[in-house]
Parts: structure tokens; sequence; C-alpha cells
């Protein structure tokens, strides 16, 4: 993808039919450390080298992964921390509060969906993936559009559960 927030839309409609099943942290930190090496190439901070997604293979997804679901549930202890001393601030991100088996769930689902779907939208990473063939399947422009669409949605979603959370 282009731009990483293009990955959450999805993630948020996901978490509000799941409700806490869903590690939403945990899928949102996996699409930021997969795009860190795009963003930092793309910006002129790392050399290009092989390629703009060096990264994005099956054989760097568990350790992804394993960040992402480390760092998840280390904002769960912070947050639940903050909370305990703020209870203003933890009314505010008690909606965001999940199990570390959920977080987990959602790390392994972000890498996996992220590999996936910057497979259909980037040769390089389908041929990384083993999925040549996904390239092009669906043009970058509907992807785009479909997932852009998706942003608003999820911004309303995500002021619903603030709101919400506050009582």
């Amino acid at each position: 993808m282009p731009i990483t927030p293009l990955h959450f839309g999805p993630a948020l409609i996901a978490r509000a039919a799941l409700g806490p099943r869903f590690g939403l942290l945990g899928f949102l930190v996996s699409q930021v450390l997969l795009d860190l090496e795009p963003g930092l190439k793309l910006f002129g901070f790392a050399d290009e080298g092989a390629g703009l997604h060096e990264w994005h293979t099956w054989a760097l997804a568990p350790a992804f992964a394993l960040v992402a679901w480390v760092l998840a549930v280390g904002t769960q202890w912070v947050m639940r921390r903050v909370g305990q001393r703020l209870v203003f601030v933890g009314q505010r991100l008690a909606w965001l509060r999940s199990s570390s088996w959920s977080e987990a769930g959602g790390a392994i689902v972000g890498v996996v969906s992220h590999l996936l779907l910057d497979a259909v939208y980037h040769a390089d990473v389908a041929a990384a993936v083993g999925l040549p063939g996904a390239w092009g399947l669906v043009p970058q422009s509907t992807i785009d559009l479909s997932l852009l669409a998706l942003l608003p949605i999820s911004a309303v979603i995500l002021w619903h559960k603030c709101r919400a959370s506050t009582g």
C-alpha cells in the first residue's frame, strides 16, 4: 500500500464486529512495522538496495508478528497503569483493551493480511511471498479507493467507541 493508514480501516471495522476478541493494537502495530522499511527508503533514510519491500516475506512474517504482539501487550500494560492513575484517560482507552491472546491474533492477522494485500498491489511483494500471479488481480486504483472509503467509516466507528467508553 502506498500509505500505511489505508490498512487501518478494515481493522477498525473488524474490531467493531468482534470487540476485544480482535487485537486491534497488534494489528495496527504490525502494519506500521512492515511499512517502516519502504517508508525509510521512500524518504531517503535507507538505500533502496534490492527493492522497496525486502522485509515483506513469509520468512520474516513470524518475527514481525512477534514484535507487534510484544509491543501491543506492552502498550496494553501501560494503558492499564495510566488508566489506574488517570481515570479519565483510562475511560477513553478502555475500548482498546484486549487479552494477550487477542493481540497475538491481531498481530498475526495484521502481518498475513498486509503481505497478501501488498502482493496484489506490488509486483515485488507478490514475487517475494510466492504469489507472482496475484499482482494486478485488482487494479491499484480500486484498492486505493476502497480502502480510502473505509477510512471515514472507521473514523466514525473510532469516534463512537471513544465516546461510548466515557459514558
